[in-house]
């Protein structure tokens, strides 16, 4: 499966693990093969100007250039996991969210300086050997205001609970605001409110 994102109006960048990665300079008349077969990308995102990443197997990259030139960057986050969302609010802020794999509860990671280093979030929910958390969606909005979506399974009593949590506060702190039956992948702000 692929995952696709523009920069501006004709620009945009897809990564698909079965056929490579590809990049379109005319709103997706044409598409340049830029990564091979292999690399395994799961995701990309670009901050609505030349700078963007990308995080997969290969590992974790930032460009400048619209996704001509890609940079390799070190980070902490390659335990067990999947890369489910990558979230931007501008060049510098960047979140990282992963879901539950193979025993490895989901966790999300922060950058304020557009992936170079990196801290490790605190949302309150923990994984352990029976409960396994994993995120789903995130969204925050220019005034620190934002919301989490994702689920938590239960292995006593084999469920899985969505939830969604809020932030205030640029992330630093969160709060669960809902637990249901249902798990909830997307978010979209409206005006300051979380809809899931």
């Amino acid at each position: 499966s692929g995952r696709i994102s523009w920069l501006v109006a004709r620009n945009g960048y897809i990564t698909d693990a079965a056929h490579g990665e590809f990049r379109t300079t005319d709103a997706g008349h044409s598409w340049i093969k830029t990564g091979e077969l292999g690399y395994f990308m799961q995701l990309v995102l670009f901050s609505n100007s030349p700078v963007g990443w990308k995080v997969g197997g290969a590992g974790f990259y930032r460009t400048s250039d619209k996704g001509v030139t890609w940079k390799y960057l070190d980070t902490p986050f390659y335990q067990s996991g999947i890369f489910s969302k990558m979230f931007a609010l501008d060049n510098n802020k960047l979140w990282m969210l992963k879901s539950f794999y193979y025993n490895k509860g989901g966790d999300i990671w922060y950058s304020s300086n557009s992936g170079t280093n990196w801290e490790q979030v605190n949302t309150g929910l923990i994984s352990d050997t029976l409960d396994q958390v994993s995120y789903s969606d995130m969204k925050i909005n220019s005034t620190g205001i934002g919301f989490i979506s994702g689920s938590v399974y239960y292995a006593a009593q084999k469920i899985n609970k969505g939830f969604i949590q809020k932030t205030t506060d640029f992330g630093r702190t969160w709060a669960t605001q809902y637990f249901h039956d249902e798990v909830y992948h997307d978010i979209l702000l409206i005006n300051e409110i979380g809809r899931a």
